[in-house]
């Protein structure tokens, strides 16, 4: 495949995540905006309801645009997708505040979220069903290593404007005006990844497979691939949860550690800067060592050293955010660079993509009650202390599907007892 369909995908995907990402990372200033409460707890955990409803309609978007990829093509997917990313994102950050419009505001940017959510649904199924129709099976976790590192760097371009405004600007110039910058920025990135998909051509796959399309691929899906769906589901549970867990940070660690918000956007940045930089890499080895097999090791040692990951944040300095932070992601980039690429392997061509955005939107969904989970947790416990033994239990639900889809549907006719590490 011809690198420049690989950069041409990523720069878009980065482009786009940054609009998605943006409304977790100000979650605290949209809860005084939208959501005014005596109680800055109950504000943030309703601003993070807000944020979850975007997860909660990708499903939606999933099957909507899945089954469009599926019956008429992966690039007009790409480009509709994109259209109606960029009407929500410019529309949120023109969009009147509760003290201007009172609930109508509210209901508004729930709206707005909503379809954010439906555009987003499409997203990174699309790409990675489109980079995987284009390349071969020995290089897609490195092709999804690019394609992650460019949603790494929307993610970075988010997190580096938040840091830039959180440290220039005062709070309250951030609380009354501020905090509209991210999505008028956003509303024009995606005019422009708009732009550059208009080049990309239809995957070859696709073109190869129409005379076997099918007039409802996601209802065919569900009749003949429902254990395959819940092994989607399992093995990308892991880099869905981190992921969300991050995106909650800014608020749970000052709220609860005292880190100054500056320290932890600053902190993330770093990790996206990181992220960027060991994708391609980590992609590369994932591809030699075997995307399930990857997913079972790394479920271990996740499982074993989350408890020293988690006491780093009591020294409550910002050598150890750092380092707690950068953890996290390298576990995040190994997790997505092998559940990505597996989810696309797990279904075939007529219903590739509607699989793939099922799983993926269902398993997002999921993780997106983790930040309501962990607001409740610190609730209840005074710290994010004992919350690794959340990630425990998830590393064993990856673990064994992770097992399931390598004896069953990539290697079916192998037996653990030839599997050799």
């Amino acid at each position: 495949m011809k690198n420049k369909l690989v950069y041409l995908a990523s720069i878009g995907a980065g482009l786009e995540y940054y609009d998605f990402v943006v409304c977790g990372l100000l979650a605290g200033y949209l809860a005084k905006a939208f959501f005014p409460q005596t109680d800055p707890m109950v504000a943030s955990l309703q601003a993070f309801g807000l944020f979850s409803l975007g997860y909660f309609t990708r499903p939606l978007g999933g099957i909507i645009f899945g089954h469009l990829g599926d019956r008429y093509g992966r690039r007009a997917v790409f480009l509709w997708s994109m259209i109606l990313m960029a009407i929500a994102t410019l529309s949120m950050g023109l969009l009147p505040t509760h003290f201007q419009l009172g609930g109508l505001a509210t209901l508004g940017l729930i709206l707005l979220r909503a379809l954010q959510g439906i555009a987003f649904g499409a997203e990174l199924p699309g790409v990675m069903t489109f980079l995987m129709e284009h390349g071969s099976a020995k290089t897609r976790s490195f092709h999804g290593g690019v394609m992650l590192a460019g949603v790494s760097a929307g993610a970075l371009l988010a997190s580096g404007l938040l840091f830039f405004l959180a440290h220039f600007f005062s709070d309250p110039l951030m609380q009354r005006w501020g905090w509209r910058l991210p999505f008028l920025v956003g509303g024009a990135l995606a005019v422009v990844a708009y732009t550059i998909r208009t080049s990309l051509p239809e995957t070859p796959l696709f073109l190869q497979a129409q005379t076997t399309r099918l007039r409802w691929p996601v209802c065919h899906l569900m009749k003949q691939f429902p254990l395959r769906i819940l092994m989607g589901v399992g093995v990308a549970m892991l880099s869905a949860s981190l992921c969300m867990f991050q995106i909650s940070l800014p608020v749970f660690l000052h709220q609860v550690y005292g880190f100054e918000t500056s320290d932890v956007y600053l902190a993330i940045t770093f990790s996206f800067m990181w992220a960027v930089l060991i994708l391609p890499v980590v992609g590369r080895g994932v591809d030699r060592v075997g995307r399930a097999k990857l997913l079972m090791y790394l479920s271990i040692l996740l499982a074993v050293s989350c408890f020293a990951i988690f006491t780093l944040l009591n020294n409550k300095n910002f050598i150890s955010l750092l380092c707690f932070i950068l953890l996290l992601q390298s576990f995040t980039c190994a997790a997505q660079c092998a559940s990505l690429p597996l989810l696309a392997e797990l279904f075939p061509t007529p219903v590739r993509l509607s699989g793939t955005a099922f799983c993926y939107n269902t398993v997002h969904l999921l993780a997106s009650l983790l930040p309501i989970l962990l607001g409740q947790w610190i609730s209840w416990f005074g710290n994010m202390q004992h919350f690794y033994l959340v990630f425990i239990g998830l590393s064993l639900i990856v673990f064994c599907s992770a097992v399931w889809a390598h004896f069953n549907v990539l290697h079916p006719n192998s037996s653990p007892s030839q599997f050799q590490p």
